[in-house]
């Protein structure tokens, strides 16, 4: 009884000397927001291809770089993977690209407490951004209302031709490639929106019949808005026109909403 009376002391001194070092730490280590501003300010003035992945970075390190890009007139590229991103994150994203000119492609894929919410906030700046070509928003949670908010901003957007959704499928119903179709009416700059195909397997029954005769109705659309280029298989097709495609792991065919492309 003794002896475990003393385990249990030392267990408990151990514990707090361990607590106060990663107090310690947390004070003295990690960098404050004036000094992760500056840092990417630094870093982006150096490159015009930036990117940043992993989970172990701090939730500010997002909004950081957002603010370091409302000064930087350089940077062409930004990918972001893994990152926490949250609504303060967003805000900061969209007022940086309401002001930003330089960048091209931005790539948010992975992110941690990334939805609709967000999407929403990085949506109002797509309708007033001209530089932006690219937006790759990969495997997030986007559902039908985070679609929708995209889909409104790129109908006054003349500048953005490239647009992965992929991976966010299983948050999608019927209502979220309807709202792609009806952008279709609206904007004629797309060339390439990326989604998952589906079926994922024989078994997969969530595709109805009814999502099926709505993506032939953006295929039509398509073809009226001129994409000539643009080349049709069917599901039992499909490996047929990957095996014979010039362009690896790329199926050149419309099935889940693609202009031209759909990547898998």
């Amino acid at each position: 009884m003794h002896r475990m009376r003393n385990l249990l002391k030392y267990g408990l001194v151990i514990f707090g000397l361990a607590s106060l070092c990663f107090i310690a730490m947390g004070m003295n280590g990690a960098p404050s927001d004036e000094e992760l501003a500056q840092k990417y300010e630094n870093e982006l003035e150096e490159t015009v291809d930036f990117k940043i992945s992993g989970v172990f970075h701090s939730g500010n390190e997002a909004k950081a770089i957002a603010n370091a890009l409302k000064k930087n007139s350089t940077v062409r590229s930004i990918s972001l993977d893994l990152l926490p991103f949250d609504q303060d994150a967003a805000v900061s994203w969209a007022n940086a690209l309401k002001v930003n000119t330089s960048l091209t492609s931005l790539s948010l894929t992975q992110m941690r407490v990334f939805g609709d919410d967000e999407v929403k906030h990085l949506s109002k700046s797509l309708e007033s951004n001209c530089t932006l070509t690219s937006l790759d928003l990969f495997n997030n949670k986007i559902t039908d209302e985070g679609v929708r908010a995209i889909a409104e901003a790129l109908k006054k957007n003349p500048t953005i031709i490239y647009l992965n959704l992929s991976q966010n499928n299983n948050l999608l119903s019927i209502e979220g490639y309807r709202v792609l179709n009806d952008l279709l009416n609206y904007n004629c700059s797309i060339k390439d929106i990326v989604m998952t195909p589906f079926p994922v397997s024989p078994a997969d029954t969530s595709v109805t019949e009814e999502t099926k005769l709505e993506i032939e109705k953006i295929k039509k659309r398509l073809l009226c808005n001129g994409n000539e280029e643009s080349l049709w298989c069917t599901d039992k097709e499909i490996i047929y026109c990957t095996a014979n495609d010039n362009i690896p792991n790329e199926i050149i065919v419309m099935v889940l909403g693609a202009y031209r492309h759909v990547r898998i």
